[in-house]
């Protein structure tokens, strides 16, 4: 991990503590799904590739207070296509653990309340990925480590059910025959019951 990762690994991790620490309301139980837009960076022999954006499907389950979130997600893309001298097949699924800190509510027209969040995640990655050209063939599956950060809005209706979007940056320990997955950032909207 890089200076810069580090740094910002660090104070992520202290803004997420002090808001656990600060937070006095009961935790409620949460579940939600969502979906959204994938784009995947890719380095092979120092070059960085990135890929079309995919759809994105995931779900969520955890707890919540209004200072709060701790919550598992998991997540699925695939992508696949080819050209005239290439094809391409793959699928990736990862499993992480996402701690986030959230805003005081911002009530907007008296019909619901928004807040803002940040976030950290971390968790495992797996992926199959087939590759063929002129030049290199692979077909590989591996599982890795995926780390990162996401933030975003919480758009409140009651105390029940919310609405949300994101945007999610992760990076990847995944290395496909010397292709390795850098980082694949997400764009998303998601349904949330409290209960």
């Amino acid at each position: 991990m890089n200076l810069k990762r580090k740094g910002a690994t660090l104070i992520l991790a202290t803004t997420l503590a002090t808001s656990f620490a600060m937070g006095d309301d009961t935790y409620k139980g949460l579940a939600g799904l969502e979906i959204g837009s994938t784009e995947s960076t890719y380095e092979y022999h120092d070059n960085k590739i990135d890929t079309n954006n995919v759809a994105c499907y995931g779900m969520r389950a955890g707890i919540a207070n209004n200072r709060s979130r701790i919550y598992g997600s998991f997540h699925y893309m695939k992508d696949d296509g080819s050209g005239d001298n290439y094809s391409f097949d793959y699928k990736q699924y990862d499993l992480v653990l996402n701690l986030e800190a959230q805003t005081d509510a911002f009530n907007v027209l008296d019909k619901f309340n928004v807040r803002g969040f940040v976030g950290a995640h971390i968790g495992a990655v797996y992926a199959k990925f087939k590759y063929s050209d002129s030049f290199i063939h692979i077909n590989d599956d591996q599982t890795g480590v995926a780390y990162g950060a996401q933030g975003g809005a919480i758009f409140n209706f009651n105390n029940n059910f919310d609405l949300e979007a994101g945007y999610r940056y992760t990076w990847s320990s995944l290395d496909f025959q010397g292709v390795d997955l850098d980082h694949y950032d997400n764009i998303y909207a998601a349904v949330n019951i409290h209960f």
